[in-house]
């Protein structure tokens, strides 16, 4: 099950150690981790138990904080404190908060008294705030803030007055747009719409009625674009495009009908009355988002946009006709001077592609052995970082990783500096044709080491790393012994050590929680959030950290061009925090023509002379209730689905990409979380469609 992150939006960590020793720290409670609770204490979840566990990172460290408090699947870090969606008998599913110690996790709020639930979810943090829904007999499920505290905790709105509720748990789509909300809510006279709010009733209104009367537009997918949200909304004239929010009537817009007339760009039809969507996000390179789409005629186009209906246009075609459209365009990873993703189409291409975000520069860079089982390269995306709005973080600061096949070597890591030359195999770690890299695959980084799974032929999958050379490639530890598969799940670094799920082979239905110790640490700053927004004649910027380490100052940079910056102003910063800290700095009486944008960012310094930047933000002055939702998919990962709102049974069906029938199993409606049968599939794409009465809901993923 996958779960939210709790902090972080970039991190980036130097391994300053040579020497590794791997620790068991907890046996057979099968621990995921939720993520660092502070730069000492990270939280897990267990699988066995459904409870909350902390750990510093050693054995004694490592406790279950309530054995009579069930962990939910929502929850965020405010503050120093998690809040998170839990269950006890006397309460139901209920708010609640932990500090990381027994006596510390504590009901929040009873929302819904005694034994009833009012099962909080779609959590999301904006200035010092914890947003969520939550259902209620008198209002159905609305929207909730809470500021950590029983008294702070209220209800925004009951924005669709009487007991139906604006939306079902998890389609609210929170997220945010300078200091406001913007989510997916329908009010009393109109259907799903684009709403926000400042958090209070009188702020939280809808921003446009999209899909006129009562009809739903359920916009979905919002993405970060400077000062600007992208997402996808569907309306009877045009079908589900693509659209854009300022937060302001005016400002939201269709981008362009790119399927002309009710045909949908975002989605294509795979078998009669059931749609697989294109869209599952954008990839964000040079202040540009780009993503896939369908015209009609052909499903594999990369369209780009600023923003603007102008400028929304198609880059290239790179898989014609209605073919199902097999490009990673969402783990796409940012060089300084382009970018790159992986086409396969399904049947005899497996290639890794690069683009300048033009069509002469959108090209084949390098074509691998196609099989059946390796379908298509993976780009091993630093997921830590993958929220800082399309500024990657490159290993050694000009490199990254891949997973290709060939033919004499196999499924091998590969390594790149984006140019043909220095593109080569790192180690061919099972030796000839066999693979080295598995389907249970699994990685970390650190600045100066890959930690990932491996088998070599003899020892089975176990935890290895790399430096980018073949002579640093080395086995770190044959935990599960001789030809077993260990199969460890790489979770997160914190504390100084690298934490992983691992089994011995004691009991093969459990995992263990094992450590590498070392000297592992954060750059000065996990920034959380960072917007600027047109107060008169001036500029203000606001942004928010989450954790700082040995930190000096932030230089706030402007330009005009986004390529050539300047620091125009310095903020301090508190030095070293575990808790969240905001800052402001204002732009006065800056000068551009009307119309004009202007871009910002941060750097940020630690107090021994390294910097890291922000991303780049910009200004243009103006003078039926059941829910399906795929709860992530990392390549190699264990792929869950969340539902709600099922009023019967429930059919599973998975067919590969030649619309074969792969398996069938009907759901309990009463199964809120359904792990999809990935074992023993092949890597490749499969389609999974859930099927509820009459309404079905599709969704490809990668195994």
């Amino acid at each position: 099950m996958k779960k939210n992150l709790l902090v972080g939006i970039i991190v980036v960590f130097s391994f300053l150690s040579t020497s590794a020793q791997v620790t068991q720290i907890n046996n057979n409670q099968s621990l995921e981790t939720l993520g660092s609770l502070n730069s000492i204490k990270t939280l897990f979840f267990s699988n066995v138990d459904k409870h909350l566990w902390v750990s510093e990172g050693t054995a004694p460290s490592t406790l279950k904080l309530s054995t009579a408090i069930s962990a939910g699947d929502d929850g965020l870090v405010l503050n120093g404190k998690y809040i998170f969606s839990g269950t006890s008998a006397a309460t139901g599913s209920e708010l609640f908060i932990t500090d990381g110690t027994p006596v510390g996790t504590i009901l929040l709020k009873d929302i819904v008294a005694n034994a009833g639930s009012s099962n909080p979810m779609d959590f999301m943090l904006l200035n010092g705030v914890v947003y969520f829904t939550a259902e209620t007999p008198a209002e159905g499920r609305e929207l909730w803030r809470t500021d950590g505290t029983p008294g702070g905790t209220s209800l925004v709105k009951d924005i669709n007055p009487g007991i139906k509720g604006s939306n079902a748990g998890g389609d609210y789509h929170i997220s945010a747009i300078e200091n406001v909300l913007i989510f997916s809510a329908k009010g009393n006279d109109s259907g799903i719409e684009i709403w926000k709010s400042d958090g209070t009733a009188e702020g939280t209104v809808m921003v446009k009625d999209l899909n006129p009367g009562i009809a739903d537009s359920e916009p979905d997918f919002f993405w970060p674009l400077g000062n600007l949200l992208l997402f996808t909304a569907k309306t009877e004239a045009n079908g589900r495009e693509v659209w854009r929010t300022d937060g302001s009537a005016a400002g939201t817009f269709l981008l362009k009908d790119i399927n002309p007339g009710a045909g949908s760009s975002t989605s294509f039809e795979i078998f009669p009355g059931i749609s697989l969507r294109i869209i599952n996000g954008f990839h964000l390179f040079k202040n540009k988002a780009y993503f896939l789409a369908s015209d009609g005629v052909n499903n594999g186009n990369i369209y780009v946009t600023d923003g603007t209906s102008v400028n929304t246009t198609l880059v290239k075609t790179v898989i014609a006709g209605p073919l199902p459209p097999f490009i990673l365009l969402i783990t796409a990873i940012n060089t300084p001077d382009k970018f790159f993703f992986t086409v396969t189409d399904g049947s005899s291409r497996s290639e890794l592609w690069q683009s300048d975000g033009t069509t002469a520069g959108t090209t084949v860079f390098k074509s691998f052995f196609f099989d059946d089982e390796n379908s298509i390269p993976i780009l091993l995306k630093d997921f830590q970082s993958q929220f800082s709005g399309g500024n990657d973080i490159l290993f050694q600061g000009n490199k990254f990783f891949f997973v290709a096949v060939t033919e004499a070597e196999g499924n091998e890591l590969w390594i790149s500096d984006g140019t043909l030359a220095n593109t080569k195999i790192v180690k061919n770690i099972n030796a000839g044709s066999a693979s080295g890299i598995s389907d249970n695959f699994s990685y970390l980084f650190t600045s100066t080491t890959l930690f990932l799974a491996a088998d070599n032929g003899t020892l089975g999958n176990e935890l290895w790393r790399t430096d980018g050379t073949a002579d640093g490639t080395t086995l770190v530890k044959d935990i599960h012994l001789n030809a077993e598969d260990a199969d460890p799940a790489l979770m997160l670094v914190n504390n100084s050590k690298v934490f992983f799920g691992a089994t011995d082979g004691d009991d093969p239905a459990k995992t263990d929680l094992f450590v590498v110790d070392g000297t592992f640490n954060p750059l000065p700053v996990k920034l959380q959030s960072f917007t600027v927004t047109e107060i008169g004649a001036d500029a203000l910027l606001q942004w928010q950290t989450l954790q700082e380490v040995n930190a000096s100052h932030f230089a706030v940079q402007r330009s005009m061009d986004a390529i050539r910056f300047e620091t125009i102003g310095t903020v301090a910063v508190s030095g070293n925090s575990n808790i969240q800290q905001q800052y402001n700095f204002t732009d006065n009486k800056v000068v551009t023509p009307p119309g004009g944008i202007i871009y910002y960012r941060l750097q940020m310094n630690d107090k021994d002379g390294e910097k890291e930047y922000s991303r780049v933000v910009s200004l243009k002055r103006t003078s039926s209730g059941w829910q399906v939702q795929l709860l992530g998919n990392v390549p190699g990962g264990k792929v869950a689905v969340s539902v709600s709102g099922a009023r019967q049974p429930m059919q599973l069906i998975m067919n590969n990409m030649s619309g074969n029938v792969l398996s069938t199993q009907m759901i309990p409606s009463s199964q809120n979380t359904i792990q999809l049968p990935m074992q023993g599939l092949s890597k490749g794409i499969y389609i999974i469609t859930l099927k509820h009465g009459n309404e079905s809901k599709s969704f490809k993923v990668l195994n």
